[in-house]
């Protein structure tokens, strides 16, 4: 179910929709929009954000400033939605994986890009793999195939990680992992983490970190 969290900040009610599942993180988001008040432009239409890898905007809708983000489902770099449970569930998903493992990374934005088989995302088997760290518009991710003929340099393409949302979401939870880390999906499930010294730290077969 959609719900509506709200803060008067500064005078200005900010208003966050998102699912009811992603609640803690809405209010830990007005928070940070909280942090903004008496700073450069304050808390005002157009004000922009990021938490953690997600970007988000205020705009005016009526009487109130309500946070948007890039529409991931239409097109990210143009279009705004006012439900921003997407980048919600996001940022709840990285901070799981990195729980799970024991690391997180840093540095990412969903605005930068990362390197994917253009023609092959729909492949069941998948691998994502952090050469990073982030610089400007790459975020050191790349995306590999593990089944069929090998890709060729041709074969790749440059994305915003946003496009990952339509693309193949389930590989977004692990992006939040460190610099040197691989991990591998088996269709919309996680089949096994590597950490940087190529040792398994999670499986499938276990579901335990590995000691």
């Amino acid at each position: 179910m959609k719900i509506r969290k709200s803060r008067v900040i500064g005078g200005n009610t900010v208003v966050v929709h998102c699912d009811e599942r992603f609640a803690p993180q809405a209010d830990s988001l007005l928070e940070v929009w909280a942090g903004l008040e008496g700073k450069g432009k304050g808390v005002a239409g157009g004000v922009s954000l990021r938490f953690g890898p997600a970007f988000f905007v205020l705009r005016q809708v009526g009487t109130e400033l309500v946070v948007h983000q890039p529409d991931v489902q239409k097109d990210p770099a143009n279009d705004l939605t006012d439900d921003v449970s997407s980048s919600l569930w996001a940022i709840a998903a990285q901070m799981q994986v990195g729980r799970t493992v024991g690391a997180l990374g840093k540095g990412l934005d969903f605005r930068q890009k990362i390197v994917i088989p253009k023609d092959r995302m729909r492949e069941r088997r998948l691998y994502v793999r952090n050469d990073g760290p982030p610089a400007e518009l790459d975020s050191g991710w790349s995306v590999g195939t593990l089944d069929g003929p090998e890709p060729t340099a041709g074969d790749f393409t440059a994305v915003p990680i946003y496009d990952l949302f339509r693309l193949r979401p389930s590989l977004i939870p692990l992006l939040g992992l460190p610099v040197g880390y691989l991990a591998v999906v088996d269709g919309d499930e996680l089949s096994s983490i590597a950490n940087e010294k190529d040792e398994e730290v999670w499986s499938s077969h276990s579901g335990i970190r590995q000691s």
